[in-house]
């Protein structure tokens, strides 16, 4: 009877190629043959260290030090308030710096606080800079660092572009972000192959969309904008220079994100006509079925995903029905509001191919009215809660 170890080594590589860092490793024990096939670079081309959990910490540097110069994509996980997982971080990108790798792909995230008055936020920088001024990242076409806990800045972003000049992906949507629009129209000049930009709105402005123009760019396809109030405003794109992008740009496409801290102004000044919005998240912490209303009005030809959070009233419910009646591309549905419990079924009559979600509880919206009071002074009680 045929077993396992009968299996081709192609065979095996392909459903290993499935499984997750310990499957892997628990794979190579199961027989001299499987641990043969799992050892195979082919399988170690992409690299994820999740350095959350000091236990796996032997595991990453062993498989690491066995098949670094094979590694093309790299994602690394840490957890901000332990030292030793951020110890750990730089080891790596020092360790990928000094090796034959050539890395397509690098994504760096965080969990927890906020390090910038750590004593180790500047040796996670220095060695952040190492990786990226090595050998091993000249061929870098993704870079992301949207869930940091600690800002890019200007120098670093400049760098990247000067440097890697077939970038094709960058997210620098990080929570505290010091990228200017300089920085920004750097980097759309170095890279011509950029097909998706994902930035903070402070770090836009009329000199990068020009740039765009200029330029003959045509590669970017996703623009994606996080807003979170403030100095932002002051950047304001005019709905004239957004038709000259689109024009310029047939296929691009849009993605606007609002946190809580985006006033009526903010997004009333944002939300020009002429942009070409395929996704939208609202959060706000105001009666929102006039924003949801001009929303129909501009964007019901391109809308494809919304997002909204915010109180509920029978006109908020009111305006997301007629949005979803009219909004004839719309793909995804998604309600963190109280609304009534038959909602849910009238979208579905509207639209029965559309993937709606209501997440809903009473306590949400008593939450909701605990903290609108005093919207920046009740911001650490939104975290708690949850909504941020």
């Amino acid at each position: 009877m045929p077993d396992w170890n009968s299996l081709p080594k192609h065979v095996l590589l392909q459903t290993f190629s499935f499984l997750n860092f310990e499957d892997r490793m628990a794979i190579m024990l199961v027989c001299k043959y499987w641990y043969f096939c799992s050892s195979s670079p082919v399988l170690w081309k992409q690299f994820s260290f999740d350095l959350t959990r000091p236990e796996r910490l032997e595991a990453h540097t062993k498989m690491l030090q066995k098949h670094i110069d094979h590694i093309t994509a790299v994602n690394i996980h840490i957890v901000t308030e332990l030292d030793a997982n951020m110890e750990n971080a730089c080891t790596v990108m020092v360790e990928l710096a000094k090796s034959r790798c050539q890395l397509e792909s690098f994504s760096l995230r965080c969990s927890g606080a906020n390090i910038v008055w750590s004593p180790l936020f500047s040796k996670i920088l220095l060695s952040l800079n190492s990786l990226l001024s090595s050998e091993s990242t000249s061929k870098l076409k993704h870079f992301s660092c949207s869930e940091l806990k600690f800002p890019i800045g200007d120098s670093m972003l400049s760098k990247l572009a000067r440097d890697h000049n077939d970038l094709e992906t960058v997210d620098i949507q990080t929570p505290s972000t010091s990228v200017t629009p300089q920085s920004v129209k750097i980097l759309v000049q170095s890279c011509p192959k950029l097909r998706k930009l994902c930035a903070s709105f402070t770090s836009m402005s009329d000199e990068v969309f020009e740039s765009l123009i200029k330029a003959n760019y045509r590669a970017l396809r996703l623009l994606s904008l996080t807003f979170g109030g403030g100095r932002g405003i002051r950047r304001r794109l005019s709905s004239e220079l957004w038709k000259r992008v689109v024009n310029h740009i047939p296929a691009l496409r849009v993605n606007l994100h609002f946190n809580f801290l985006s006033t009526r102004s903010d997004i009333s000044s944002i939300l020009q006509a002429g942009i070409p919005l395929a996704e939208l998240t609202l959060n706000v912490l105001f009666e929102a079925h006039e924003e949801i209303a001009h929303i129909e009005a501009e964007y019901s030809e391109t809308l494809k995903k919304f997002t909204v959070t915010a109180p509920s009233s029978a006109q908020l419910e009111n305006a997301l029905l007629s949005l979803v009646q009219n909004a004839t591309h719309l793909e995804n549905l998604t309600c963190f509001c109280n609304l009534n419990p038959s909602f849910r079924n009238k979208v579905l009559q509207e639209k029965p191919g559309l993937e709606c979600f209501v997440c809903v509880t009473e306590e949400f919206d008593q939450n909701f009215m605990q903290v609108m009071t005093g919207r920046t002074a009740n911001l650490e009680k939104l975290k708690d809660l949850g909504y941020m």
